[in-house]
């Protein structure tokens, strides 16, 4: 597994972008698309790069497969993919094999408005193993959040079927994580935390032996150097 996300300069960000998503990012017209395509864009190619340091990030392609998830194409990168997750000013993704499908997903903690919209995707079960985990409900409703969109991006349906399908039966706290179990796909689990009023969530396999990365050391300030590049 590797890692990757935040915001640097816009520079090297833009450096990092193959040709034909530069094209693509000079015809959007909203700032707020360009900038959340920028930083999940080179936010992915940072993570690819710990698996391949020796590729220049703008010679990596990631295009959107036929459910809008993003494909890496690279010769050298042929059988590994990536998950990409972003808010308005953090991006975060994860790179793997194809062999162990994953999904990531971040977001800013929801206001109390927003929060209470998706208590109705949400059921009073779901609620309540998280809250009894310690969570507020605000902190509740955006990690759930997470969760589910975590494992539509690794199942790849992304958010097109009911979010029950996604439900959560099993909510408990492993040392820094809260661990989450689905009612309707136990092969998969779901990591889950706080931090700097953002949840973020990763799904792996249940048969996957190890925890998703030290992503804590990474949020830290001081951890990107000055050209926007992580440490894997």
């Amino acid at each position: 597994m590797s890692k990757a996300g935040a915001w640097p300069a816009a520079g090297p960000l833009l450096a990092s972008l193959h040709p034909e998503e530069r094209r693509y990012w000079d015809q959007l017209k909203a700032d707020k698309r360009k900038t959340a395509y920028l930083l999940g864009r080179h936010a992915a190619k940072l993570a690819a790069g710990c698996v391949a340091s020796n590729i220049p990030l703008a010679r990596m392609l990631i295009r959107p497969g036929m459910f809008g998830q993003p494909v890496l194409i690279h010769p050298e990168l042929a059988n590994r993919q990536v998950s990409i997750a972003h808010t308005d000013r953090l991006a975060a993704c994860l790179a793997f094999p194809e062999s162990i499908p994953a999904g990531i997903d971040i977001e800013e903690m929801l206001s109390e408005e927003r929060a209470e919209l998706v208590r109705s995707y949400l059921t009073p079960g779901e609620l309540e193993r998280t809250t009894a985990a310690g969570l507020s409900f605000q902190e509740a409703a955006t990690l759930l959040w997470t969760a589910k969109e975590s494992l539509s991006k690794c199942l790849r349906t992304g958010l097109t079927t009911p979010l029950s399908v996604y439900e959560i039966d099993r909510v408990e706290r492993t040392g820094r994580w809260l661990v989450a179990g689905f009612a309707n796909f136990p092969q998969y689990r779901a990591f889950s935390w706080l931090f700097r009023e953002t949840a973020m969530s990763v799904v792996l396999p249940v048969n996957y032996e190890h925890e998703p990365p030290d992503l804590y050391r990474l949020l830290e300030p001081g951890w990107m150097d000055r050209d926007g590049e992580s440490s894997c």
